[in-house]
């Protein structure tokens, strides 16, 4: 799985087709781009990008508004500090970041506490300097099921990473509101060390 040097480090910047994510070293994205993404990924991606920055033509006002809110509109993660989405873009050690939206499809199954099957969207996925991709979950509240997510994101990034040829590895943080409240890390380094539950 590869970045875009370019990647906007901002959850809420558009995604520019050309930087979105692609099955491959982001060396091979010049020459086997068509070959390694299907090629409806792409059509899709380019469409979609260009009916958001019309101002979603088609769409109902209700529909559009919506839209507007979800992407166009920062949603925080209470903090003293302001959001965490606020802390990534200030560490020094974060390279990109983007906020894992439904759209972005990067979702895990799970086997919740009752047994019944479920899907989990992890909050963040952040590339930091010299280190793993870290896929960061945030909760501000208890859950059940949350020991169930973070057994199976584990399980994920410890695949992911034997799946890697290049030696990319990939690991996760559980970030609790209260504790992000209380320790204020400044640096992504410092949050991955201060939160260790569940690892």
């Amino acid at each position: 799985m590869a970045l875009h040097p370019n990647f906007p480090k901002s959850p809420y910047a558009p995604l520019i087709p050309e930087q979105r994510w692609f099955p491959a070293d982001e060396t091979l994205r010049a020459t086997a781009y068509e070959k390694l993404l299907p090629p409806l990924v792409a059509k899709i991606r380019t469409e979609v990008y260009s009916w958001r920055n019309q101002g979603y033509p088609g769409a109902s006002s209700t529909s559009a508004s919506l839209l507007r809110h979800w992407f166009e509109t920062e949603h925080l993660v209470e903090n003293a500090d302001g959001s965490l989405s606020t802390f990534l873009e200030a560490a020094p050690d974060v390279q990109a970041f983007s906020k894992n939206y439904l759209a972005v499809g990067f979702k895990l199954d799970y086997v919740k506490a009752n047994g019944d099957l479920a899907n989990d969207t992890p909050d963040f996925i952040v590339r930091s300097a010299g280190g793993p991709v870290w896929i960061v979950e945030t909760k501000g509240r208890a859950e059940l099921d949350l020991p169930q997510k973070m057994a199976r994101l584990k399980q994920w990034c410890a695949d992911a990473t034997a799946a890697e040829d290049n030696g990319q590895r990939y690991d996760f943080v559980f970030v609790d509101q209260t504790g992000f409240e209380k320790h204020g890390p400044k640096t992504f380094a410092g949050l991955a060390a201060s939160f260790t539950e569940y690892k």
